[in-house]
């Protein structure tokens, strides 16, 4: 099983006035309405989960998103380039994660019918229904499109789920999962989806709210898997890793030190940096890496501590530098 977590991310550009396609995107800065949004470049981030619970999340598809087009159209045609990519590989289950603005139908029926599955976070005020019941007797008109209400606030209208599952996790403490499957939302009945809600570390006394998620299979599962509510929940937790992956190369790689003049020249920087990561995966297994008794992990910074004996082994193509002062007599 492969996981491809699918997110944004802005370049923040609030004093580029003469910058062409800027827009107000969202950000964690001062900027504009107290620390919501900013003036910049919106660009859509489609990864590669190398390892679960870790740092270590791969760009495969950046693109910026101009102002003709929203996030989740973007988002769609990435995924739509991931599946024609990935065609060849039909032994693997690929799964792609993404946050609550994609758990939609207008993103899901965008993707729905390709060979990945997809696995979104849901509001949790949210109202679906079930499938209409089959007509008892004839009538005139139109058939019914909805069947009974499933409101996420109301216990009443969930019903009995169609899997339960509760199990310990070294990460998430005690999980408690429950499934729903065949729903669907008002304005799109012809795009159905299961639904989990995940409640966990319930051993505490005051355990977190429940996350709600929908699930979007694939047309075809591969030889041997099984999809459990389980294997929902897993490939939504591998979301996780964009985050830091995108701060790091944010705050280390530099991505949006620079202020260009153009955004294609931001573009192609955004490549560059993307490339620059993948660079230290490389070269994990060649680093001598010196942790720290706390540090477990091989993370992307350590490599990048660790590349400078690297370096002076491979020497650089420069000639010496020549003197500045007056020439010899």
């Amino acid at each position: 099983m492969c996981i491809f977590p699918l997110d944004g991310s802005c370049w923040p550009r609030p004093r580029g006035r003469v910058l062409s396609d800027l827009q107000y995107a969202y950000q964690a800065s001062s900027d504009v309405n107290g620390g919501t949004v900013t003036v910049g470049y919106p660009y859509s981030l489609l990864e590669w989960c190398a390892e679960p619970h870790s740092s270590w999340s791969l760009a495969l598809d950046v693109r910026r998103v101009p102002s003709t087009q929203t996030a989740q159209a973007v988002g769609a045609a990435q995924v739509q380039a991931l599946a024609q990519l990935r065609s060849d590989c039909p032994e693997s289950l690929d799964i792609v994660p993404a946050d609550g603005k994609y758990g939609n139908a207008e993103f899901l029926q965008q993707v729905q019918g390709l060979r990945v599955g997809l696995v979104t976070r849901l509001r949790r005020d949210r109202v679906l229904y079930r499938p209409a019941p089959p007509a008892t007797t004839p009538r005139r008109g139109h058939p019914r499109k909805h069947g009974a209400r499933f409101a996420f606030k109301d216990p009443d209208t969930w019903g009995t789920p169609d899997e339960v599952c509760e199990f310990e996790d070294d990460y998430y403490g005690q999980v408690h999962l429950e499934r729903w499957n065949g729903l669907h939302e008002r304005q799109a009945s012809h795009v159905t989806y299961d639904v989990v809600r995940a409640s966990i570390h319930r051993e505490r006394a005051q355990p977190p709210q429940a996350v709600w998620s929908a699930w979007l299979a694939p047309p075809t599962i591969p030889v041997g898997i099984v999809i459990t509510a389980q294997t929902i929940w897993s490939a939504y937790g591998q979301h996780w890793p964009i985050e830091p992956g995108v701060r790091f190369r944010k705050e280390r790689l530099g991505w949006n030190l620079p202020r260009f003049h153009s955004a294609a020249t931001g573009d192609t920087w955004t490549l560059l940096v993307a490339v620059a990561h993948w660079m230290l995966l490389l070269a994990r297994p060649i680093v001598e890496d010196a942790p720290l008794p706390w540090q477990k992990r091989l993370t992307p910074q350590r490599v990048r501590q660790s590349l400078k004996p690297i370096f002076l082994l491979i020497g650089s193509p420069v000639g010496a530098p020549k003197p500045r002062d007056k020439a010899p007599d």
